[in-house]
């Protein structure tokens, strides 16, 4: 089994101690992260960008939802179907470029 976590070094120490309690450890691979928020987004339309910003710092990504799609709707000034299109175009995207090669 492949784990990938991100955190600073206190959390990834923690999180490989639980590791340990629950499997054998073969092999441990640390790798420096090289995301930022730009680089990430940089995959994304502008509309794409900013909607999926505005979904973010409204809450439409808690749990639960502070905010639904057509509440993000009236605040971006868009239809529904056009917010909830950005959104996955914007998902799929993202987590295309974090998953490449696997």
């Amino acid at each position: 089994m492949v784990v990938s976590v991100s955190g600073n070094e206190e959390n990834l120490k923690k999180i490989l101690e639980l590791f340990k309690q629950v499997a054998q450890v073969n092999k441990i691979s640390l790798v420096k992260s090289t995301y930022k928020e730009q680089s990430i987004l940089s995959c994304l339309t502008d509309k794409q960008r900013e909607i999926f910003v505005a979904a973010k710092k409204n809450g439409y990504y808690d749990y639960p939802r502070k905010i639904n799609s057509k509440e993000l709707s009236k605040r971006v000034g868009l239809s529904k179907p056009t917010v909830v299109q950005h959104l996955r175009k914007a998902e799929d995207r993202i987590v295309s470029n974090i998953l490449a090669g696997y």
